[in-house]
Order: C-alpha cells, then sequence, then structure tokens
C-alpha cells in the first residue's frame, strides 16, 4: 500500500478560436439590437405562447409597456374597442396557418391617446425550421391619415368653388 501510485492527468487545450467566435456572436447580437432601436418604427417578435419576447426601445417609447404585460392578451386593453373583434379573429386565423398578415387598428399609447396604427407580421422560424412565433412591427400612420383628410377636405373645398364660378 505504501507504494501505490498516483496519477494525475492535466489537459491543456487551447480555446482561442473558441472564444473569437463567441465574442464574435455577441458583437452581431449587439449590432443587430441597435439596427432594431435605430428604426423609425415599433418592432416586436412573440413566440409560440403569444408572448413578447422582444420588443424595440420605440415601442417601450410608444406603448409604456412593463414587466407584466407579456402577452398578447395583456396587451389587449391597448386596442380600441371597437377594433378587439377584428385583431383577435385576424390574428388567431392567421396563427393557425402561420401565415402573415398586417392590419391597421386603433391603439391606446401610453399617454392615452388613441392612434391609428398599422401593425405588420411575419412569421419566424427556429434553427429546425419550426415556427417559432412572429416579428412584427407597428407603424403610427395617425399624421398621414390627418393629412390625407384635410387634403381631401380642401380638395372638395376648391373643386365646390371652381364649380361655382360661373
Amino acid at each position: 500500500n505504501e507504494f501505490q501510485e498516483k496519477h494525475l492527468m492535466i489537459v491543456i487545450e487551447d480555446i482561442t478560436e473558441q472564444l473569437k467566435y463567441e465574442e464574435s456572436l455577441i458583437k452581431a447580437q449587439r449590432s443587430s439590437l441597435n439596427l432594431l432601436n435605430g428604426l423609425p418604427v415599433m418592432v416586436f417578435r412573440t413566440n409560440i405562447h403569444h408572448q413578447f419576447d422582444y420588443v424595440n426601445e420605440r415601442f417601450v417609447e410608444f406603448m409604456g409597456v412593463n414587466a407584466h404585460e407579456r402577452t398578447l392578451r395583456d396587451m389587449m386593453h391597448r386596442v380600441d374597442l371597437r377594433d378587439v373583434k377584428k385583431v383577435e379573429d385576424t390574428y388567431w386565423e392567421a396563427y393557425e396557418a402561420h401565415k402573415e398578415f398586417a392590419m391597421e387598428i386603433r391603439l391606446k399609447r401610453k399617454d392615452g391617446e388613441n392612434r391609428d396604427v398599422l401593425m405588420s407580421f411575419s412569421p419566424y422560424m427556429d434553427m429546425k425550421n419550426q415556427f417559432a412565433g412572429y416579428i412584427g412591427s407597428c407603424l403610427d400612420i395617425s399624421n398621414r391619415k390627418v393629412a390625407k383628410k384635410k387634403e381631401r377636405k380642401s380638395r372638395e373645398k376648391y373643386r365646390s368653388l371652381f364649380m361655382h364660378m360661373d
């Protein structure tokens, strides 16, 4: 027993390339998030459980979302009552088929003002090419709609003036 040998094995592996690869992935992710935050539209992603697992800064600024509002159901109180059924029907029909869709709705901004918003949803796939939820955008089109309405009224006014010039 007193002559029992003890062995020790030390393995040294160079992980420099692995660390460089991981660092490049982190930089790419940061770059992508910076890009999404810089877009002039609200961007979000939902998973198959209908939870928001990503929202960009513009989305947070517009909606004023908090940590408790993580699912689409939680966010429905922000949808104008006149649009709730349309939102639910359109979403669930598209979700079942995993298809792209868009809709124009009235959405309550964090200050309580209803705004006209164009929402677009595109399915995204995971690494195994399985449906994983939606990535989408929201564009506040309220100012554009007001401008179009003013333009239409102006055209009608001038048309009426010219028709009665005789």
